[in-house]
């Protein structure tokens, strides 16, 4: 403490939570549970010793809290210091918890906060406005509504406004919105609060779902608010408050969160087990990353006409004992392969160079619709099906590639479209990849040869 600062009383807050003493807990102890309503600790565990620290960017400023844990009664009682590197002091954060009934008391005790400069940054008023934001708002909407909410997160190598932009702009919206295979058609999208948007989803087989959603909050690049009503012939109706969050992060990346209450823990079970809403959202994020990195890297595109029946090309790339024999660039030969044709399945093969270096890879499927398209996720591996960089390259070559081929009939032969960009990648594995584009050009040509050359092998018909 600096001997010559004043005393400041304890700060103390109180609130009745409509919650269990156990999901409170959870809630002060858990790292992905405080990410959701206080911040993302680093390091933190519920164990006395434990070091660990968040940030806070305040008005243009970045605080850089450390914090050792002190005491740990389970369901009790939590305690840790308080500190900011590179100023001076150090105060002490009590949590205790008090059944209430069916609900929870919890007490905060914040003690110590005149060993902090003095100055308006570390003003305790400030304190007092936080602490009581988080305790009387966040944390009661985080533990009151667990029971009756989605919630999905995702993390995009992306700036903010991009993201942004994707998700609020129809041109853009259309393109990822809904689980994959679905289609979607925006009726009208007014962007702002009041405004209405209207979007049609056309799934697989044909059905249509249409959502109606009703601004209520618009805080531009951070948070949007808004009603939401689906519904679907012969399925019940969806109602829910949607709230979608965007937080910068370091490096260029940008967190999406998007949370849908639901009026009853019931509805909310209904529309899961109807609608696979918790598999849909993470699919339409997913989706999104996709319709994300085209913006930030235009795509690779190949296409190629092979004489021979749509049939016959579609399993030389699904059927193991074809795909093993072909795939890969002219000059390297085929190593081992399995092969799990199926959304979420795998392509695990390995190569050899003509140097005599082994070279593995793997497909990981996003989608398989039969003598139409094939989705994955490719990227360089190892023998045990981890991802790796690329072996043959000093440049930053990106981890990740969305992948798309397409299938067609085309005058009595079929056309492929290959479809290839960086998924969630950084500026410099954007910068590699387009500096390779011609190196891409060469390797996916001699690979389709060698499709053309295992074709021919059971038909005497050419590529076109």
């Amino acid at each position: 403490m600096n001997p010559n600062s004043d005393p400041v009383p304890p700060l103390v807050v109180e609130r009745i939570l409509n919650a269990s003493v156990s999901t409170v807990w959870q809630a002060i102890t858990t790292s992905d549970a405080m990410k959701r309503w206080y911040f993302e600790m680093e390091g933190f565990r519920p164990e006395v010793g434990c070091e660990f620290g968040f940030t806070v960017e305040h008005s243009g400023h970045r605080y850089d809290h450390r914090c050792r844990v002190t005491a740990v009664v389970p369901q009790q009682r939590l305690s840790y210091t308080w500190r900011y590197d590179g100023h001076e002091g150090e105060s002490h954060v009590v949590f205790e918890l008090f059944p209430e009934g069916k609900g929870t008391r919890l007490k905060l005790t914040h003690t110590g906060l005149e060993s902090f400069p003095k100055v308006p940054a570390f003003d305790p008023q400030n304190f007092n406005r936080g602490w009581n934001s988080l305790l009387g708002q966040e944390l009661p909407d985080y533990v009151e509504n667990l029971d009756r909410e989605l919630f999905q997160s995702r993390d995009f190598t992306a700036p903010r406004e991009l993201v942004w932009n994707s998700m609020t702009q129809a041109e853009h919206v259309v393109k990822w919105w809904g689980p994959r295979g679905f289609t979607s058609t925006v009726e009208t999208l007014d962007f702002r609060v009041g405004g209405v948007w209207r979007i049609v989803m056309h799934g697989p087989d044909g059905t249509d779902y249409p959502n109606e959603h009703h601004f209520q909050e618009i805080v531009p690049f951070e948070k949007i608010v808004m009603t939401h009503q689906g519904r679907c012939e012969g399925r019940p109706q969806v109602l829910s408050v949607a709230t979608w969050t965007f937080e910068s992060l370091p490096n260029g990346r940008t967190r999406v969160n998007l949370r849908m209450v639901f009026p009853t823990a019931e509805h909310r079970d209904t529309v899961v087990r109807e609608y696979g809403a918790i598999e849909g959202a993470k699919e339409t994020l997913m989706r999104l990353g996709e319709r994300i990195a085209s913006q930030r890297c235009e795509p690779f595109v190949l296409e190629r006409d092979f004489a021979a029946p749509l049939e016959r090309v579609w399993k030389a790339w699904t059927e193991i004992d074809q795909l093993a024999r072909w795939f890969g660039p002219k000059g390297f030969t085929n190593g081992r392969a399995t092969l799990d044709l199926r959304p979420g399945g795998s392509f695990h093969y390995s190569q050899i160079a003509p140097d005599g270096r082994e070279l593995w890879g793997k497909f990981d499927y996003l989608e398989v619709i039969p003598l139409r398209k094939l989705t994955w996720v490719n990227y360089f591996s190892d023998a045990s099906g981890g991802v790796t960089r690329h072996p043959f390259t000093q440049l930053e070559w990106p981890l990740r590639m969305f992948s798309e081929a397409t299938f067609a009939e085309n005058q009595g032969g079929t056309r492929v479209t290959l479809r290839w960009v960086p998924l969630d990648a950084t500026e410099n594995e954007i910068a590699a990849f387009n500096s390779m584009r011609s190196s891409m050009s060469q390797g996916w040509s001699g690979t389709f040869e060698r499709l053309i050359a295992h074709l021919a092998e059971s038909s005497p018909a050419s590529a076109l």
